[in-house]
């Protein structure tokens, strides 16, 4: 269990290293040499922590069953090993082998608990978990945890939830009890409760990073970002280099328009992270922003040496060669995005609107469809689509195409634009028909509707009409 936290690394570096190569040597002749048990599980964990390959550690697991037979521990370990090889229900046939040897090790009911908890079967992971509490009340807490985190890793959030309750009523002061409870809420989606708990965490436990991150987290996911930066300073003072908090404390700045402050952010993550795509990525955004289209290209290159395969970045680089008039290349850029993303609504759509700058219109028109095809529900694509046939004077088609749209999605947006264009058909009563209901729906939206269109000052009335009834 991992709570038990037994740290194998017993021997010094120098005796680890004769360990080792005598490992290796038995590894690579296949002759067979003598280790004893915590030896095994010592040179075990070292190839588990270094991502050694499963064959190996499979080897190293035949070699110590060979010379020890079913012995607890390396079975014991050999089980938690096949969990991460997806093989949960070899691991359990282990563990039930094992409590049958043994019914009175609550490590090992803890154990068969957390698989359980691992495949999703709830009551056999409680059933077991009240017999390990059985056999070790005085790890009550300590075993709760080990399972709630399991829960809350495989998005069983009511099951954690419901277990974490329960034995909070028992143990209301415990904070790590309190921070995975607080975890639970937010995964749901409740971010007040979840802040509140994680509150009362950080005042019990003021040292604990992990516990101001994910507060400054919820204070995120709940768009507070002045009260998230405040948060993840606290888990940053603690950590400097703690670049999970460097990216959401950026994330924030940038969605409060501080782009100069998210860039330093940035910049200090890849310093720490050289190879981290999402810094790169944001980063690369920032400079956009700021039109400092030259850094924004650096950080795109030096984003696909870390991942050739990003296609936002192939997409994004298309879009400074279009800016920079060299066509040629940016459809180049563009069909590696779409090769990478083929349904990747919003890069096949900027391919699309490149093509009608370019006047191809046939070919545009088809990659629109595809578009949709990919992303029916997002009206902004739908729009770009009617645009295409709208800058090409088909005004009939692009309102084919936005009536299409309301069959997938119902936005605002949507009719206030199928308004706009029959105005510019001069057909007004259709055109109030849409939009009374548009601004039924939204009508913090009619300022950008009048300004798009040219209304005769007597229709204008009707619409002015329609505003003032729904005051």
């Amino acid at each position: 269990m991992i709570f038990e936290n037994q740290n194998r690394m017993n021997n010094n570096e120098e005796e680890f290293t004769s360990l080792l190569k005598k490992c290796e040597q038995m590894l690579a002749s296949k002759k067979e040499v003598y280790f004893d048990v915590d030896e095994f599980l010592e040179l075990i964990d070292y190839y588990t922590e270094h991502d050694e390959d499963e064959a190996t550690i499979e080897q190293l697991y035949t070699y110590a069953q060979k010379q020890h037979g079913f012995h607890s521990e390396i079975e014991a370990s050999r089980a938690m090993f096949l969990v991460d090889c997806m093989r949960e229900d070899d691991a359990l046939q282990i563990f039930h082998k094992l409590i049958k040897l043994e019914p009175d090790d609550g490590y090992h009911a803890a154990d068969l608990s957390f698989i359980y908890a691992h495949k999703g079967d709830i009551a056999n992971a409680f059933f077991y978990l009240k017999r390990a509490i059985a056999l070790n009340p005085e790890e009550e807490e300590n075993t709760v945890c080990y399972i709630a985190t399991e829960l809350l890793l495989h998005a069983h959030y009511e099951a954690a939830q419901k277990l974490l309750q329960h034995t909070l009523n028992k143990y209301p002061n415990n904070s790590e009890l309190l921070y995975y409870s607080a975890m639970c809420y937010t995964s749901m989606g409740n971010t007040e409760k979840g802040i509140a708990l994680l509150q009362s965490v950080v005042q019990a436990d003021p040292y604990n990073s992990d516990a101001w991150f994910n507060l400054g987290v919820a204070y995120w996911q709940s768009s507070q970002f002045a009260e998230a930066i405040e948060a993840l300073d606290y888990a940053l003072a603690i950590n400097a280099e703690f670049v999970a908090a460097l990216f959401v404390k950026a994330t924030c700045l940038v969605a409060m328009k501080a782009t100069d402050e998210a860039i330093q952010i940035l910049k200090e993550i890849v310093e720490i992270a050289p190879n981290h795509i999402e810094a790169l990525d944001s980063l690369a955004d920032c400079y956009a922003e700021l039109e400092d289209f030259e850094q924004s290209v650096n950080c795109r290159i030096a984003l696909l040496e870390v991942d050739p395969d990003h296609a936002k970045s192939w997409a994004r680089l298309a879009k400074m060669y279009a800016l920079d008039e060299d066509y040629k290349q940016a459809v180049e850029l563009y069909k590696k995005a779409i090769e990478l993303e083929p349904d990747n609504g919003e890069i096949v759509m900027d391919f699309a609107l490149l093509l009608n700058v370019l006047d191809l219109y046939d070919e545009a028109i088809s990659v629109c469809k595809q578009a949709v095809k990919f992303e029916p529900n997002n009206a902004e694509l739908w729009l770009h689509y009617a645009n295409v046939e709208r800058s090409n004077k088909k005004i009939d088609k692009a309102l084919k195409v936005l009536q299409q749209a309301l069959k997938h999605t119902d936005e605002a947006v949507i009719h206030y634009t199928i308004a706009e264009l029959y105005i510019q058909q001069k057909k007004i009563d259709k055109a109030v028909e849409y939009f009374t209901f548009a601004y039924a729906k939204a009508p913090e939206m009619a300022d950008v509707f009048f300004e798009n269109c040219t209304i005769p000052t007597k229709e204008l009335e009707l619409f002015h009409s329609i505003i003032h009834t729904n005051l």
